[in-house]
């Protein structure tokens, strides 16, 4: 018997509204440093910077789940939200925050693969089929296919 497979337009779906979720939660958050933000003098400029940066743990939750949705849909951008958790949190514990959430992103995606019904066009792919058969699969995929297909 034939386990359920589920279409990746099921798993795509609650993505993009957890996401919508995520930002308007952190729209909800930073809505002072948006409105000091619209009225931007040079008085305002170090407030802002410390306002920004006054966040807690809260919003960095939100934002680590936020890079890990967004980095498990495929095609999806995220890299503003990258720049605007390094702008938050400083250099490292954006770098951190990022990391984790593509770790966390791409943890989710290798989970849920095997419960996805793939389309005959993708499983027939000769790149793909040249990236899984590489003599080193892990270093086939980081680097890509040697043999052009």
């Amino acid at each position: 018997m034939e386990k359920h497979r589920l279409n990746k337009y099921w798993l795509i779906g609650p993505g993009v509204i957890a996401i919508i979720l995520l930002v308007l939660a952190l729209v909800h958050d930073f809505m002072p440093e948006i409105r000091l933000l619209m009225d931007l003098t040079p008085a305002h400029r170090a407030e802002l910077l410390t306002m920004i940066r006054s966040n807690g743990i809260r919003d960095l939750i939100f934002m680590l789940l936020l890079v890990g949705v967004m980095n498990a849909i495929p095609g999806l951008s995220n890299a503003v939200i990258y720049v605007f958790v390094g702008l938050c949190y400083g250099p490292w514990i954006g770098l951190l925050v990022n990391w984790a959430g593509n770790i966390l992103g791409n943890c989710a995606v290798a989970a849920l693969l095997s419960h996805v019904k793939l389309s005959h066009n993708f499983k027939q792919n000769k790149i793909l089929d040249s990236l899984t058969h590489h003599r080193h699969p892990a270093l086939g995929l980081t680097v890509g296919s040697s043999r052009r297909c």
